[in-house]
């Protein structure tokens, strides 16, 4: 079964024309849609932006509630037409994979952001807020203008962002989270079975695990601490003479002021990874 939908905004919905104190063109617009998952296996929700938020809540309930906002600053009237035109958001389900896609000419063929965008004399950005089954694997990606937040969830994941905080809470599974500029923050409802990659560039790290956690964790950043509230031990994979000294902050542990170690947790496990250059990195407790 596919169900395929293209949210092409038009004058039946809420909007709003201005032009602002810069001399820009803005249209703002909202739009609703209520479906659920052909199957009830294998789920998977994939959410691709350009620009703009995306909020993800996991529930009880077997209906998917889409909630989509769309804000569009442009240089001229023909421009905003333009925009009205050619953007759009494509939302499709094909055997339980629900595909929600940010088109818009900016694009280039592997989906990314053709960094010559002001060319066409518009941005759009859409913010996204779901609701639907816990049980779902994720792919998440936007690229400037907002948050990624994520609730709920039970399944594995891979969520990457340019501009902005991530934040994963109360999550059962394993995967990968990425930023450039911006926090990581995810919080875990059971402890990952598999390997974790968690990496920014500017920004702090932070995850909370359950209080049994074993893991082998490799630990990275240039102008930040490391810290963590477990106990840990030497890694088999690092010399003696480089066990990891640390002292203590209230309840957390400082292993180092900047730079790299491999620690592990419990019996050891699933490989972590951690990666920033300024910032902190944190594994605590729940």
């Amino acid at each position: 079964m596919q169900l395929l939908i293209t949210l092409i905004f038009t004058f039946s919905f809420f909007f709003q024309t201005s032009t602002d104190l810069s001399g820009k063109f803005t249209k703002k617009d909202s739009f609703e849609k209520k479906m659920k998952f052909s199957t009830s296996e294998h789920r998977t929700l994939e959410v691709d932006l350009v620009s703009g938020s995306i909020t993800i809540t996991g529930t009880d309930d077997e209906n998917i509630s889409i909630t989509v906002h769309r804000s569009i600053k442009a240089r001229t009237e023909e421009t905003l037409v333009d925009a009205m035109k050619n953007s759009s958001l494509e939302i499709e389900e094909v055997n339980g994979a629900l595909t929600l896609y940010h088109e818009v000419p900016y694009r280039d063929g592997n989906g990314v952001e053709d960094k010559t965008w002001f060319r066409y004399g518009y941005n759009v950005r859409y913010d996204v807020d779901i609701q639907l089954p816990r049980q779902v694997n994720l792919e998440l990606k936007t690229i400037e203008r907002g948050k990624i937040l994520v609730e709920n969830i039970t399944g594995d994941f891979r969520v990457t962002h340019i501009n902005g905080d991530i934040t994963i809470e109360n999550i059962s599974g394993s995967g990968s989270v990425s930023t450039i500029n911006g926090d990581i923050s995810v919080a875990f409802r059971e402890n990952p079975k598999e390997d974790c990659s968690f990496k920014t560039i500017n920004g702090d790290i932070t995850t909370r695990f359950q209080d049994n956690l074993s893991a082998n964790c490799s630990l990275n950043t240039i102008d930040g601490e490391l810290l963590t509230e477990f106990d840990v031990q030497q890694s088999s994979k690092q010399d003696k003479e480089d066990e990891p000294k640390f002292r203590r902050v209230g309840s957390k542990k400082i292993y180092k002021s900047g730079g790299a170690t491999r620690i592990t947790i419990g019996n050891g496990g699933p490989e972590f990874s951690y990666s920033t250059i300024n910032g902190d990195v944190s594994l605590l407790k729940q």
